[in-house]
């Protein structure tokens, strides 16, 4: 841009500020802007003009101060304001939109300790006492390090350090809720020629007869699971679950923590959810993402019964080594287009793994993987009662096990209606 250019330019923008003087209140904003361009007009004629309006939005600010609130009362020990960073995005929260996520995060932590919200120690971040009872956890050892004693005899550990369950409800959530039964573990994957010729509409009418039969399954409509998740953290703790399915793609999931209770609820179009391990009562939508990937997941039989009646096309792609075992690899499309694949042990029949939705993190998706284990028979159906469900770029997988499976329960279609906050 020319100084000729710019300086036609300046005239031109101070006859736009002249006129938008006039127009008083109404155009307090273009005024300011205007003012600020002309400024950097005049000062900065070699540059090219290049204008960011940033409004902060105080509710986004609020939003980030009750998730990170959450996230320190809900953690098994104190976090780091990179790993506070690295835990919100894994809860599904798009820090990552920020300019600047990093400073945002320390400027909330800074700010939740001032309003004496959390403590600080030595650079890391913890509950304050004050909302134990809140969050219902026991501290191991009142006395710390600060103090000295007895509890505080190990140098260098923090001044709370927790004996309850470290509460990564939502990771474990997101992780595990809606791909349960769609259909870190190593996996070698090396192109074979498929064993028998096999195609693959008979391999799925294989699974579907090892798995007990299409008839069998066509009379399931609705079906209960109870048992333990992974919760993360250290000591890995295991909270109980339970989940209840019912025709067509309807799930209610309960997940039990410090006498308290987290609900995620679709009806098949609609989601919501109750996440008081989040510090929120409330009852809340499903997000855009959240309500993608629920819309995503196949019906209680999962993707083979019946594939053609749910217009899921099903291609043979080979044969891969699935946790040292052979394993068709077919290629699921659904009719909207939507693609995943899913193994299938190549002498069983049953289904090993399946691509679960992928989960957005660090500003993009990060693909999912499901490993089915451990079959069992429940009313002359094979069922899996392990399921561990793995995020690429996560260090720690999440397992899934079954106790108890129910098929056919009476399952009111209010279950899976919108819950209501206690």
């Amino acid at each position: 841009m020319t100084t000729d250019h710019l300086k036609a330019t300046m005239e031109e923008t101070r006859q736009q500020l002249a006129l938008a003087v006039q127009q008083q209140n109404e155009w307090n904003f273009e005024v300011y802007r205007l003012q600020g361009l002309l400024r950097n007009l005049a000062v900065n004629l070699h540059e090219t003009e290049k204008a960011d309006v940033i409004q902060t939005d105080m509710q986004e600010r609020l939003a980030m101060g009750e998730a990170i609130e959450g996230l320190i009362n809900g953690a098994g020990q104190p976090l780091a304001p990179l790993e506070v960073m690295e835990n919100l995005r894994l809860y599904g929260y798009d820090i990552d939109r920020h300019s600047n996520p990093g400073a945002r995060v320390h400027q909330t932590l800074k700010r939740l300790s001032s309003a004496g919200r959390i403590k600080e120690y030595r650079g890391r971040y913890m509950r304050n006492d004050f909302n134990q009872w809140l969050f219902g956890f026991e501290e191991k050892a009142p006395q710390s390090a600060l103090t000295g004693g007895e509890a505080g005899s190990k140098r260098g550990q923090s001044p709370h350090h927790y004996r309850s369950e470290p509460l990564m409800l939502k990771r474990t959530l997101l992780y595990c809720i809606f791909l349960l039964f769609a259909g870190s573990v190593a996996v070698s994957v090396e192109s074979q020629t498929a064993p028998a010729n096999l195609s693959a509409t008979e391999i799925a009418d294989r699974n579907v007869s090892a798995r007990g039969g299409l008839q069998a399954w066509l009379a399931v409509h609705t079906i209960s699971y109870s048992g333990k998740l992974d919760a993360g953290g250290k000591e890995n703790v295991q909270l109980p679950f339970f989940m209840e399915m019912k025709r067509p793609r309807k799930t209610r999931v309960e997940i039990e923590f410090a006498n308290d209770k987290a609900v995620q609820v679709y009806d098949g179009a609609n989601g919501w959810k109750l996440r008081p391990y989040l510090g929120r009562r409330d009852v809340e939508p499903f997000s855009a993402d959240e309500l993608k990937a629920a819309s995503m997941e196949y019906d209680l039989d999962g993707p083979l019964v019946d594939h053609a009646t749910k217009s899921i096309q099903v291609d043979l792609e080979g044969v891969e080594t699935v946790e040292g075992h052979d394993a068709y690899k077919l290629k699921l499309t659904a009719k909207d287009g939507q693609v995943r694949h899913l193994w299938v042990d190549t002498e069983t029949f049953l289904e090993v793994k399946i691509e679960g939705v992928p989960r957005r993190m660090d500003g993009r998706m990060r693909p999912v993987e499901i490993y089915y284990r451990d079959y069992k028979t429940v009313n002359g159906l094979m069922v899996p009662y392990v399921l561990e469900t793995s995020v690429q770029g996560v260090r720690q997988s999440h397992k899934m096990t079954i106790e108890s499976v129910v098929v056919n329960p009476e399952l009111d279609d209010s279950l899976f209606a919108k819950p209501t906050a206690k």
